[in-house]
């Protein structure tokens, strides 16, 4: 991995798919990545900025002016920051710190590999509005694994706290997310007629196909889809900050419900052990 220097970490965000998802469950997207990116551009480290530079940033991120602005500020009060102070024209906040922010979020998602997103990435044309900022972050919880573990719909429903339009319409919408579809192999047999039969009867039809593969038929189960995170680069999981690492101990901590075998390449869930990674063959 190549070391990066200051310069580098100045223009660009760690996001923590975990935090991601607690953040979209508070309806606080926009005002967590505002918080994230002052973060970043507070090179001093004083926690402390001017109320002028947060609107310059609130335009520039989210495209909205002083007053909107000024209602982003209000509502990240106690969440991201502390109140503003100060004389008219030379007005600051503090910044909380990110062990205060995580143990505000009190994520409940297991731990997963960090996003790591160039600032440019916010500032680029069609970018710069609350529902993109929601899209992305609902992105990152969708590939939040980096080992193709299927994640379904109803599954991010329920860890981001959010209608089924809405991710459906952030998977298609964040062109960084890359889906594989996966299928589990029902049965295979040279004669398609009793592989079609064997659909028509089952109870499950609507999720069966049958593929033709090399001399044989097949009937496969479509399961949830794997989301890769195919454009921004990911950090080993030894690099998440402590405060993250403590809270796994929380025994309010969702489970993962997909586990995978070292030794081979099954995909297993309590409910359901037969449960395997299958891929169609075109």
């Amino acid at each position: 991995m190549t070391t990066q220097t200051s310069d580098d970490k100045r223009h660009q965000i760690i996001i923590y798919p975990e935090l991601a998802a607690q953040v979209l469950k508070n309806d606080e997207s926009d005002i967590f990545i505002l918080w994230a990116i002052i973060r970043t551009l507070n090179t001093q480290g004083t926690g402390l900025v001017l109320i002028d530079d947060i609107l310059t940033l609130c335009n520039k991120i989210l495209g909205i002016k002083s007053t909107y602005a000024y209602a982003k500020i209000h509502k990240g009060v106690n969440k991201y920051w502390r109140e503003p102070y100060g004389t008219k024209g030379n007005k600051y906040l503090g910044l909380l710190s990110f062990k205060q922010v995580v143990k505000l979020l009190n994520p409940e998602l297991t731990r997963t590999e960090p996003v790591v997103v160039p600032l440019s990435y916010f500032y680029a044309y069609g970018n710069k509005n609350s529902k993109h900022i929601k899209n992305f972050l609902i992105g990152c919880v969708a590939g939040r694994y980096t080992d193709n573990r299927p994640i379904s719909i109803a599954s991010l429903i329920e860890n981001c706290g959010i209608k089924e339009s809405s991710v459906r319409n952030a998977l298609k919408d964040c062109s960084f997310i890359t889906q594989r579809p996966n299928y589990r192999l029902v049965m295979m047999d040279k004669d398609e007629l009793k592989v079609t039969i064997q659909k028509n009867i089952s109870p499950n039809c609507l999720k069966l196909r049958v593929v033709k593969n090399e001399d044989y038929y097949q009937l496969v189960e479509q399961l949830p889809n794997s989301y890769i995170i195919s454009e921004f680069d990911r950090l080993p999981l030894r690099m998440r900050p402590d405060v993250l690492k403590k809270n796994e101990n929380v025994a309010s901590l969702k489970q993962r419900r997909y586990h995978r075998s070292k030794k081979s390449a099954i995909w297993s869930t309590a409910d359901k052990p037969e449960l395997t990674e299958y891929r169609v063959k075109s």
